[in-house]
C-alpha cells in the first residue's frame, strides 16, 4: 500500500510504544500529519488533516502585512467552480475516535491514544461517549471537535474567540460541545477512507451527534472566499470582538480548507515577526493535550520541538523565537507542577524533570511559601 512508504522516512517518523506493540507515528505536517503504522499487525492509525487556507496569500513581515491574493490557495484550485458546503469554525481541539483490539480509543493528533488530560473530558458527563463508541463499533471514524467554555476547567487553552457568545448565536446551551467534523471508513487495507461530506452528516445524525452548524453553500472561486472573509470580518466588528474564527470548507471527501475573518487570519498568520506570548501558551496547552505536566517536564525538549513545529506554519524560526518559547514552555510546566503539589526539586530531578523546570518550580514555590499572590502563566 502507498501509504506504508511514508513511514519508511526516518526524518518524519517518530516511535511509541502502544498496547504492547511498536507505533510509527508520522509527523511531517502535510495531510498524513499524525497518521500511525503498527508494523507488526500491518495496521493504520487514522490521522485527521490539518487544515489549509482556501486563499492565496502572501505575508510582508517588515511592514506587518498580510497580502490576500485574488486566487484560490493551491490546494483549493482543483475545486474552482464547484459548489461547496462551509460549516462554522469551532474552536477547541480536535479528537478521533478509533477501534483497536476491541477497545474504542480516542486520540488528538500526535499520540494513538490520547492521555490523561483528554481523559477527564471524554469522562465528563456532557461528553457523548456512548453515541461516539457506537458508531465507532458500526465502523466508522469519527473526526470531532470538541470546545466549549468548560475546557478551561481541564487547563486546555484554545484560540482568542469568545467561544460563549458562538454558543449563543449557535443557538446551543452549555458549556461544552462535540462536533463532529468529517468522517473516516473503518478500511485498514484504503487507509480509512472519508465520506463525501454529505454522507458524513447523515452517519452523525444517526447516531445522535451533531455536524458543525452548517455556514452556507458557496461557489468556490476567490471572489466568494474573499466575500466570506470580509462578510465574517464585518459580523466580528458589528460584536466588537472576534466570535467567529472562521469556516471550513468540505470540498470533498476529506478535503478541507480553513477561511477566516481577516483580522483573524492576520492575528495567526503574522502577528508580528515574532509569536506572543498567549499564542506560545496555545500551542504548549496543544502540546499537553497528550502529557501530564510531570511527563511534560521530562519530556521538556520534545514539548519545545512540538511548540515550535507548529509555530513553523506561520513564522520563520529564529534564535529569538527558540529561545522565548523554552522560557515560556518552562514556565507553564512548572506552574502546572506546583499547583499540583510537585514542588521538591530533588524529588523532580529524580523523576528526571528537566532542570529549566526544575528552576520555575524552585520560584513558583518560593513565591507561594512567601504567601504571595500568584496568578497563572496562562493569560
Amino acid at each position: 500500500m502507498e501509504v506504508v512508504g511514508l513511514f519508511s522516512d526516518k526524518k518524519n517518523v517518530r516511535v511509541v510504544k502502544f498496547r504492547g506493540h511498536r507505533a510509527l507515528i508520522y509527523m511531517k505536517h502535510d495531510d498524513y500529519f499524525g497518521a500511525g503504522y503498527i508494523p507488526d499487525l500491518n495496521f493504520f492509525i487514522p490521522n485527521m488533516p490539518k487544515l489549509q487556507y482556501a486563499i492565496g496569500y502572501s505575508v510582508d513581515f517588515e511592514g506587518e502585512r498580510l497580502i490576500i491574493h485574488n486566487r484560490l490557495s493551491k490546494k483549493a484550485e482543483p475545486f474552482e467552480g464547484r459548489n461547496v458546503r462551509a460549516f462554522y469554525k469551532l474552536d477547541g481541539f480536535n479528537l478521533l475516535a478509533y477501534e483497536f483490539d476491541g477497545d474504542v480509543i480516542y486520540k488528538t493528533r500526535k499520540n494513538p491514544e490520547a492521555g490523561k488530560n483528554i481523559r477527564k473530558v471524554i469522562d465528563d458527563e456532557a461528553f457523548p461517549r456512548e453515541n461516539i463508541e457506537e458508531m465507532v463499533r458500526a465502523g466508522y471514524i469519527p473526526v470531532m471537535e470538541v470546545w466549549g467554555p468548560k475546557l478551561r476547567e481541564f487547563n486546555i487553552m484554545y484560540g482568542g474567540t469568545d467561544v460563549e457568545k458562538l454558543a449563543e448565536v449557535l443557538g446551543l446551551e452549555g458549556d461544552l460541545f462535540v462536533h463532529v467534523i468529517a468522517v473516516r471508513e473503518f478500511d485498514n487495507e484504503r487507509f480509512h477512507p472519508f465520506l463525501h461530506p454529505r454522507d458524513a452528516m447523515h452517519v452523525a445524525k444517526f447516531f445522535g451527534l451533531d455536524f458543525a452548524p452548517v455556514y452556507s453553500v458557496i461557489r468556490m472561486r476567490s471572489d466568494e472566499v474573499i466575500r466570506v472573509m470580509a462578510e465574517l470580518e464585518e459580523e466580528n466588528q458589528r460584536f466588537g470582538r472576534a466570535v467567529y474564527e472562521g469556516v471550513v470548507i468540505h470540498a470533498g471527501a476529506g478535503v478541507m480548507l480553513k477561511v477566516k475573518p481577516f483580522s483573524v487570519m492576520f492575528r495567526d498568520v503574522l502577528a508580528g515577526e515574532r509569536p506572543t506570548r498567549s499564542r506560545i501558551l496555545r500551542e504548549a496547552s496543544k502540546a499537553l493535550l497528550e502529557r501530564d505536566f510531570l511527563t511534560a517536564g521530562r519530556e521538556f525538549e520534545g514539548v519545545v520541538e512540538e511548540v515550535l513545529s507548529y509555530l513553523a506554519e506561520d513564522y520563520k524560526i529564529t534564535r529569538e523565537i527558540v529561545k522565548s518559547v523554552r522560557e515560556v514552555v518552562a514556565e507553564y510546566i512548572a506552574d502546572g507542577l506546583v499547583r499540583e503539589g510537585f514542588t521538591d526539586p530533588r524529588g523532580l530531578g529524580i523523576e528526571g524533570v528537566h532542570g529549566k523546570v526544575i528552576g520555575y518550580v524552585v520560584r513558583r514555590a518560593r513565591q507561594y511559601s512567601q504567601g504571595e499572590a500568584v496568578a497563572s502563566v496562562q493569560e
